[in-house]
């Protein structure tokens, strides 16, 4: 499934959206998901909050505020494909073999979301070429975030 489709199939009963950017701009192409959150910032969208963040665990107050029927994070992962592939990551995956740079992982982060709001969480992933400090973001992935905010930009705009 494409994730265009997969964000649809997500949103499906949505009320309140929240997605979180996470990650630096400091470390490469860690910064992703929030250079994906500050493009869709100011953005006409319903019932939508757009969060960059480098610690999503310092935000779940104001997502909590928001009453989210579902929250989208996007973040790089190690996904074991190509620079720039995107793909939503298995929540099995969250807990297992999916490194993290967070001081709190991602999936403890949405368990706790889910049960403090009961709001539905996914995660879209970016596989990073470079997460080198005081690097750019790498083409490919650069390129991945474009579309992204594409995607989200359409799929959010579609239930207003």
């Amino acid at each position: 499934m494409t994730i265009s489709g997969a964000l649809k199939s997500f949103l499906l009963d949505r009320k309140n959206v929240v997605v979180v950017g996470v990650g630096t701009p400091l470390r490469g192409d860690d910064g992703v998901g929030f250079f994906v959150a500050k493009r869709l910032q100011g953005k006409k969208t319903s019932n939508t909050v757009i969060l960059p963040t480098t610690s999503p665990e310092s935000v779940t107050g104001t997502i909590k505020k928001f009453y989210p029927s579902h929250v989208i994070i996007v973040d790089s992962a190690f996904l074991g494909e190509p620079p720039g592939t995107v793909r939503v990551v298995e929540r099995e995956k969250l807990l297992g073999s999916i490194v993290s740079t967070h001081k709190i992982p991602l999936g403890l982060v949405m368990d706790y979301l889910e049960a403090s709001t009961g709001c539905k969480t996914i995660l879209v992933g970016v596989q990073p070429k470079n997460l080198g400090f005081g690097e750019d973001m790498s083409p490919e992935v650069r390129t991945a975030a474009e579309k992204l905010v594409e995607t989200l930009e359409k799929v959010l705009a579609e239930g207003v």
